[in-house]
């Protein structure tokens, strides 16, 4: 078969110091052209884009700076790790969801974790409301563990909502929020997210509108397992005491001595515990703040500083982006700056001052060869709306040719 080809075409190609060129016309000429196997075609591309083209012209392509890869592991800003407060002082909140709709017709799981104890609480929400999050706030945080200084939460339009604003308000809780698709900064409670949600995975074993129904013995789960940097389960940190589960020999209460009086011996023991409990809190806010160092020098010691001025022109990483969509969106100019927390203030070159400020590592520098750009390269809202116009057309015309169609009247046989 191959060698069949190769005598069909073997005037289009010659042979020069062991390199095949092949015979190309251009015009009236015949010119030879080095010849490259198919499957060196785009290896060449790629390497030609990188060496020479990223030399020059080539790196102000508009079309190959929107489609570069948006690399999520690469981080341009220094951590900046939370202080560890004193337990139930910072509650980290989130949604896990939409989840199947249940026969209780719950299709939200809430979840909460305080930061210090890693106290976990969970409430399964047909809603995904700012009422729901002010009343699963007031019975699941305030009644049992007073009101907390502070709750970190993301910028959904749930935790931004007027009612919830002014219930915090009225506790004097100060409401932290993260920056737009940063949900590094709230990774205590989407660490949980995750677990939580394999555990009901599993739960639910394939029945998956019974989810709601698993969800406190899954909590259970989280509140008795002991955190890998302090050693000390939830439980323990909340009670003072271990849990007991099935299968253990000795009850975690004390044992009183005949010869003492009850009362006595259970003050006397309950005193060492609440010191025990207390140094335990000690110990655990002291690893904590050991952990979250040695974390930030891991974090920094493979950072690519990354910093722009009022004024510079940046992309920014396309989030929720359709297939075969870019990776990047804009250009956008920067209006502010927040050194501080590395968030920037961006506004679009139509004028359109960006909803929330924006991190450092979803965005990138702009490459021109002179003169900045006055109009976007990519505004996805703009290049979806006119998507779905043309399909709608599209769809009213098809609508049209079979109406015309299926009765056959007039057509010639």
């Amino acid at each position: 078969m191959y060698k069949d080809l190769l005598s069909k075409h073997k005037d289009k190609f010659v042979v020069w110091n062991q390199q095949v060129f092949r015979l190309v016309k251009n015009g009236n000429q015949i010119q030879e052209v080095r010849f490259v196997l198919f499957v060196r075609c785009a290896d060449l591309v790629q390497d030609f884009h990188k060496s020479v083209g990223h030399a020059g012209w080539l790196a102000a392509c508009p079309p190959c700076q929107l489609a570069a890869n948006a690399d999520h592991k690469i981080h341009h800003a220094p951590m900046k790790p939370l202080a560890v407060p004193p337990a139930f002082s910072r509650w980290h909140l989130d949604f896990v969801g939409e989840l199947p709709t249940t026969v209780n017709g719950n299709r939200w799981l809430l979840v909460a974790v305080d930061y210090t104890t890693n106290w976990t609480i969970a409430r399964a929400v047909p809603d995904a409301t700012g009422e729901a999050i002010a009343n699963f706030i007031y019975e699941e945080i305030v009644l049992p563990f007073s009101c907390p200084h502070e709750i970190l939460t993301d910028r959904g339009a749930n935790f931004m909502s007027k009612v919830l604003n002014l219930y915090l308000g009225r506790l004097q809780v100060n409401h932290l929020l993260t920056s737009a698709f940063h949900a590094r900064t709230n990774s205590k409670v989407e660490r949980t997210n995750a677990i939580l949600k394999q555990m009901l995975r599993k739960f639910a074993h394939g029945e998956i509108h019974r989810w709601d129904q698993f969800v406190q013995p899954a909590v259970f789960a989280c509140r008795v397992h002991k955190h890998h940097t302090h050693g000390y389960s939830p439980y323990f940190l909340v009670y003072g005491v271990d849990p007991k589960l099935p299968g253990d020999i000795l009850p975690p209460f004390l044992q009183v001595k005949e010869q003492e009086p009850q009362e006595s011996a259970i003050a006397k023991g309950r005193a060492r515990e609440v010191r025990q409990l207390r140094q335990a809190h000690m110990l655990a806010e002291q690893k904590l703040t050991a952990n979250a160092a040695k974390d930030k020098a891991k974090w920094d010691a493979i950072l690519k500083p990354q910093k722009f001025s009022v004024g510079d022109h940046v992309l920014m990483r396309h989030e929720n982006r359709l297939s075969l969509e870019y990776n990047w969106k804009g250009p956008f100019q920067v209006l502010a700056v927040n050194l501080d927390t590395n968030v920037y203030q961006l506004q679009d070159l139509n004028g359109q001052i960006y909803r929330s400020w924006v991190h450092t590592d979803r965005l990138r520098p702009i490459h021109v060869n002179s003169t900045v750009p006055t109009t976007p390269w990519l505004h996805p809202t703009a290049v979806r709306a006119a998507a779905r116009a043309e399909l709608k057309a599209a769809g009213h015309i098809a609508m049209l040719f079979a109406d015309v169609q299926p009765s056959g009247e007039g057509v010639l046989s």
